[in-house]
């Protein structure tokens, strides 16, 4: 069964968005599919992430977190928590909520030159922290589009699609540690809701609960929780934004 094939048998909701993007993208691999009931991990070891569709035996868990990486993640729905966390007992897990945009969104009002568009070359002449600027170089080697709110024209806020279905587009979102909690990223997200709206694609965000700034930007802009993914990560592993 092809890649697109096994997204077509997961609903376009919040809690499949990473899971259909990777499938209908082409990456990844899909480990111990069974239909009846559907059960599966589809792992994506050049972004050292694994998700987990129903009850697929324990040793498939395990090579999904083997392909994964030592420092990739593990995730799964609630329904499935318990079962990964039985195959999984070394790994810390912790609830991710999944927000939607309400019917009362809340993003500010954009001006010229608030917010432009980096390219591979731009993120390259950037001095960036190391994890950021890997990430984002990653992201735009692959032709994602990057949004930068702008300071005195220098990107210090940026915002872009992890993850894209046939309605739905994930919110990956980061800021430079001095310009937090001043309003640019709200106006990258803006700037990028605005853009897939002319798509027809609706924004799914996703945070750890531990994440309170994460969520707080997401309540204030109007994104309401929806739903939640569990999140499992070896001891030293890293956190979703």
């Amino acid at each position: 069964m092809s890649r697109r094939e096994v997204a077509a048998l997961l609903p376009d909701l919040p809690r499949w968005v990473e899971t259909r993007s990777i499938l209908l993208a082409g990456r990844g691999e899909v480990l111990g599919l069974s239909l009846h009931p559907l059960a599966c991990a589809v792992a994506d070891p050049a972004f050292g992430s694994s998700i987990v569709v129903g009850r697929p035996p324990y040793d498939v868990i395990g090579e999904a977190m083997a392909l994964a990486g030592p420092h990739g993640s593990v995730m799964a729905p609630r329904e499935s928590r318990d079962w990964v966390a039985g195959a999984l007992p070394e790994l810390e897990l912790e609830r991710a909520l999944l927000h939607v945009m309400g019917t009362e969104p809340s993003l500010p009002q954009l001006a010229p030159g608030d917010v432009g568009e980096l390219g591979a070359e731009e993120i390259a002449a950037l001095d960036l922290p190391g994890e950021l600027r890997e990430e984002l170089r990653e992201a735009a080697a692959v032709g994602v589009r990057i949004a930068a709110a702008l300071a005195g024209g220098s990107p210090v806020a940026f915002c872009y699609a992890g993850s894209v279905t046939e309605s739905l587009w994930d919110i990956s979102i980061d800021t430079l540690e001095p310009w937090r909690r001043r309003g640019y990223a709200a106006r990258a997200v803006a700037f990028e809701v605005a853009r897939f709206e002319t798509l027809g694609k609706r924004p799914v965000w996703g945070a750890l609960e531990s994440n309170e700034a994460s969520r707080g930007l997401a309540r204030k802009l109007g994104f309401v929780p929806t739903d939640e993914i569990w999140v499992f990560t070896a001891p030293d592993g890293p956190a979703l934004p």
